[in-house]
């Protein structure tokens, strides 16, 4: 028995002490719409296909191997270059610190530290790096919004010319 009580409490001295920190990301899919008419729905290409749970666990397991690639863990090596575990020489070192997760539409990314400030720090800069190669690969470009005003005033124009015929037309029958 006081053999136990010694060996723990050389293990509490002599190993060092290991902080988890998580930082969590929300995955959600935006779809910008137009409404020309609020009689008329904006239907997208993904609105047609129903999505089912095969595709979201598809899509959760794409995100955490993306997450723990080369890429990703090589960029936020760079970023957290001062500020990385005292055992953590390589990018293998600090990959096997990090632990990806995921539940219904979050991401967690969970990082172990030596400090609880730096579990913290990197957890959340992994988070950054995820966020931005995420947010890269899979959002659409964007037109600029000035091009997407014109094209909506002049397909309003077209719609309301359309219109104003349809009924001209239906006056006249």
């Amino acid at each position: 028995l006081v053999a136990a009580l010694v060996a723990g409490l050389l293990s509490l001295l002599v190993l060092p002490t290991r902080w988890d920190a998580t930082a969590s990301l929300l995955m959600t899919i935006l779809k910008p719409s137009v409404s020309l008419d609020p009689r008329l729905q904006t239907v997208s290409d993904e609105d047609l296909v129903r999505i089912s749970s095969s595709d979201d666990r598809g899509r959760r397991e794409t995100l955490l191997e993306l997450v723990l690639s080369d890429g990703v863990v090589g960029q936020l090596w760079q970023e957290a270059s001062g500020d990385l575990p005292v055992n953590v020489e390589t990018v293998t070192d600090l990959k096997e610190r990090l632990a990806p997760g995921a539940r219904a539409n979050v991401l967690n990314l969970t990082v172990r530290g030596d400090t609880p400030a730096q579990a913290a720090h990197l957890a959340n800069l992994w988070a950054q790096v995820a966020e931005q190669r995420i947010n890269a690969l899979y959002s659409q470009t964007m037109q600029l919004p000035a091009q997407a005003t014109a094209q909506a005033a002049a397909a309003q124009k077209s719609y309301l010319d359309a219109e104003q015929a349809l009924i001209v037309f239906l006056q006249g029958s």
